[in-house]
């Protein structure tokens, strides 16, 4: 190989290469030139877009990704509109034909937004193989349950009256090629380098309360920091302690519930129906400590209890590592201590040594049937349960 020394160092072949490769880069940014473009912004209705659609005046391009956005999102983003409150503006690439007389505008950014806002108007939410009755899921909303057609009038002419701000782009160079250049450059940009929220990022904003400023207090205490162990800082990022946290607490709650044979949430209240989705069981939970139907400092208490418990006995049982070692994963990590924390909620007794119980969690990690049988389908209410009835047999050496 090569070498020679610039100010005292030595250069290798690999050096000139990527220096060469910088140059070429630094060289093609340089002779990337401003977009010649118009941009201007204009609010349309509702009412107008879906019928501009309607009337083949918007255009949804190939590039645009397909209906993505799940049940819970679709119905936070209705319930916005119905509150007034702001959304963000779609992006839009107007086309004009040769003589001027008709312009036509290509959704650039926004599908998400109309596809919700049209379906919701239509009365079914369709995404993926789900299709289903379009009403607003959201317990604590004055909307709760009510479709389009269910509003009242009042209510139905906000909606379609709701003012939707567009920013609108059109080529100075009205050729095929320089519009196409425009739009998918303008698609690239607007639709990069943005860090979405977590999910409990997103809970903390719509339960905000004294009783979420106090969760992410308790959720960041040391004792449940250190039983994350080698995780921990990990966990502390963007609130995936606080997930965990509430994950335990709510499993708890739909556990008894589910004891007590009953469908609900909570008892007394019919519209707290038990969901196997987690998103839902932690938004519930939320919901009902905010409304005071769950009593949060009693069950808190409860829950630090056994924290000590677990950091006295069995610190490890909250280690995490990989499946070809003597470690667990992340998921098993979850799913095993959720059930291990709730099993001594309802009372366990821990009547096996620490050495036993890691063994037998390794075991159970690597044995095939025993690893499906255990955390397939992990939301799965039938299975929260038999997770939890499991760990009690361990606990006691019945297994």
């Amino acid at each position: 190989m090569d070498e020679f020394f610039e100010n005292g160092t030595p250069v290798t072949d690999e050096d000139i290469e990527q220096n060469n490769l910088e140059q070429e880069e630094s060289a093609e940014s340089i002779a990337i030139q401003r977009y010649a473009f118009n941009a201007f912004r204009i609010e349309r209705s509702i009412r107008d877009i879906l019928t501009w659609v309607d009337k083949g005046k918007i255009i949804i391009p190939e590039f645009q990704r397909d209906f993505v956005w799940n049940f819970n999102q679709s119905s936070r983003f209705i319930e916005s509109i119905l509150l007034g409150l702001p959304i963000p503006d779609f992006f839009m690439f107007r086309l004009i034909d040769n003589q001027g007389k008709s312009e036509k505008y290509i959704l650039i950014d926004g599908l998400q937004r109309y596809t919700t806002i049209r379906q919701y108007f239509e009365g079914r939410y369709e995404q993926g193989k789900t299709n289903r009755p379009f009403k607003i899921n959201n317990k604590s909303s004055q909307w709760y349950g009510k479709s389009y057609e269910k509003l009242s009038d009042i209510d139905k002419d906000y909606f379609q009256d709701y003012s939707l701000k567009i920013n609108v782009f059109d080529s100075v160079e009205n050729s095929e090629k320089m519009q196409k250049l425009y739009m998918t450059a303008i698609f690239e940009r607007i639709n990069t380098g943005s860090t979405k929220l977590s999910a409990q990022e997103v809970r903390n904003a719509i339960y905000t309360s004294d009783i979420i400023k106090q969760i992410k207090v308790d959720a960041s205490s040391p004792i449940f920091v250190e039983l994350l162990q080698n995780d921990k800082t990990k966990y502390m990022q963007r609130c995936r302690n606080e997930e965990f946290y509430i994950r335990l607490l709510a499993y708890n709650q739909v556990y008894q519930q589910i004891k007590k044979r009953s469908p609900y949430f909570v008892d007394g209240d019919a519209d707290s129906k038990i969901s196997s989705s987690k998103d839902l069981m932690l938004c519930n939970y939320l919901y009902f400590c905010n409304k005071c139907l769950i009593n949060y400092n009693e069950e808190k208490i409860k829950l630090f209890n056994v924290l000590n418990v677990i950091s006295q006995f069995l610190k490890n049982s909250f280690c995490t590592v990989k499946r070809d070692s003597d470690e667990i994963s992340d998921r098993i990590h979850e799913v095993f201590s959720e059930a291990f924390v709730i099993a001594l909620l309802d009372g366990a007794e821990i009547k096996i040594s620490p050495e036993t119980f890691n063994n037998y969690k390794i075991k159970l990690w690597r044995d095939q049937e025993t690893y499906i049988s255990f955390f397939h389908s992990t939301t799965d209410l039938e299975h929260i349960s038999k997770r939890v009835d499991y760990m009690k047999k361990l606990l006691v050496g019945e297994l």
